[in-house]
């Protein structure tokens, strides 16, 4: 697991997780971070979700800092965290 968030002694990354309250609370609450990976996948088994990471990193989708992305089977979503 990476760590998300960035502050003193933290380091910035991307935090991959099923959990939808990642994403709700980096929204809700402003947490600086630079990205969530929300797999919203029907087949959760790590084969799966691999094959739908890396279909997502090769379609070379440009992200920025502060990004909430839902990956499902067939389709990506990406919105903004903060400005």
């Amino acid at each position: 697991m990476f760590s998300f968030c960035v502050g003193p002694g933290r380091r910035s990354g991307v935090i991959i997780t099923h959990d939808r309250d990642f994403g709700t609370l980096a929204i809700d609450q402003h947490e600086p971070c630079y990205g969530v990976l929300y797999l919203r996948l029907r087949d959760q088994r790590a084969p799966n979700a691999i094959a739908v990471i890396n279909r997502f990193l090769d379609a070379k989708v440009s992200i920025q800092s502060g990004t909430l992305i839902v990956l499902q089977e067939s389709q990506a979503r990406v919105r903004r965290i903060r400005a």
